[in-house]
């Protein structure tokens, strides 16, 4: 079967003799969304946290409002805001630091907001009560877990590692036996990046998860390893992650908005909401971008969005235009001020990771002899990767 692809839905037009034609449906025109468009509210419910992760990108960078916590009465403020702006058409995305050491104010805005609710802990207090509770709202739980030995972890739960790797891992287990929506998320950074398959296969397989995300460190103003995060082995280790997915059915977050995209034709622009589609509070109440932003001066959103991949003249030939969301808005305004071009470190991942998964569609795809066969095993083998759970 040939496929031409650039940004189009993938029908299955051709001959039943086997003999198939290029898609030709036309790319869709995509733009960014406004302001108007509002669907998420990205709450910082604490800026304190119960562990220290040596990685922080709050606390490396020293985020305004650190430490702190927010209010009942506050809460309150943003609930009313959030029910007239967005209401059950949206979801309310709780944060921090960890957000769980401000419990009153996590279930308040859970109790008074009429859309879908999100929370991302580390998972260290997420105790039976508590997972009884997020199922009971239905709110969805991402943790954070950077493998499957204390080694990888040791970034993370030091320095009482194996009582907090225990601790997490369990509560993880026991939320998604009890049928939470739960996602992990695991950091890739230089003691695990070359262990992914294998971390994917243990959240899999000891841990149950249906729902995964491997990303990479951000960047930080000061020179770290983090800014030097070699990316060829990134794409990689995503390549073996894709195929494990794969096998398992489950979702990946770098890897299922791909794969929806490519199945339903319609291209992305940007990854990060912050500016568009997202409002995102302090502790205090006030607004901002994002928090990480706001601890340096100079960063125009406008500046950002023009230079996305998807506008930028040198990408429209790319195969990954249309599938790669470039930076998010810290990591490009830091690359800037590198004087670094601020999309270009996720060339290479984006570059591969999409023509794998294009070769490895269009390698299956060849297999089958009618449009029906096609459309099977597509329906039974991508797009189960593209189901991170229904809000």
């Amino acid at each position: 079967m040939e496929i031409r692809y650039n940004c189009e839905k993938i029908c299955f037009e051709g001959k039943e003799s086997g003999v198939w034609m290029p898609i030709t449906n036309g790319t869709k025109t995509a733009h960014l969304p406004l302001r108007s468009s509002v669907d998420t509210y990205r709450i910082e419910v604490s800026l304190a946290c119960n562990l220290k992760c040596k990685y922080c990108i709050v606390h490396m960078n020293n985020v305004r409002q650190l430490n702190t916590v927010m209010s009942i009465k506050t809460a309150s403020i943003i609930a009313d805001k959030f029910n007239e702006e967005v209401g059950e058409k949206g979801s309310i995305f709780l944060m921090g630091g960890e957000p769980l050491v401000n419990l009153p104010v996590v279930k308040y805005l859970i109790e008074h907001t009429k859309g879908s609710s999100i929370i991302f802990t580390n998972g260290l207090a997420l105790n039976e009560e508590l997972i009884n509770y997020f199922h009971k709202h239905n709110t969805y739980i991402l943790t954070s877990l950077d493998g499957y030995s204390l080694e990888h972890n040791n970034k993370r739960f030091w320095p009482d590692l194996r009582h907090n790797f225990d601790t997490v891992t369990e509560n993880i287990k026991n939320a998604i036996n009890k049928d939470c929506k739960v996602g992990v998320s695991c950091l890739l950074h230089r003691d695990n990046v070359e262990d992914a398959r294998d971390i994917a296969s243990f959240f899999i397989k000891d841990l149950g998860a249906k729902s995964m995300s491997f990303s990479y460190p951000h960047r930080t103003m000061d020179s770290s390893e983090e800014d030097f995060f070699d990316f060829e082995k990134y794409t990689k280790s995503l390549i073996d992650v894709y195929c494990v997915a794969k096998k398992h059915g489950v979702y990946v977050d770098q890897i299922g908005k791909i794969l929806s995209c490519i199945a339903m034709g319609n291209p992305m622009i940007i990854g990060c909401k912050a500016g568009t589609r997202q409002r995102t509070f302090y502790p205090d109440g006030s607004e901002t971008i994002c928090t990480k932003i706001d601890t340096q001066t100079g960063f125009l959103l406008d500046d950002y969005t023009k230079k996305l991949p998807y506008f930028d003249k040198e990408c429209k030939n790319c195969i990954a235009h249309g599938l790669c969301r470039g930076e998010c808005p810290w990591d490009f305004f830091v690359a800037t001020q590198k004087e670094e071009c601020g999309h270009r470190r996720v060339c290479i991942f984006n570059k591969g990771i999409v023509e794998y998964i294009i070769n490895d569609i269009l390698h299956d795809l060849s297999k089958t002899k009618t449009i029906d066969e096609a459309k099977t095993l597509f329906k039974t083998s991508f797009l189960p990767l593209t189901n991170n759970f229904t809000f």
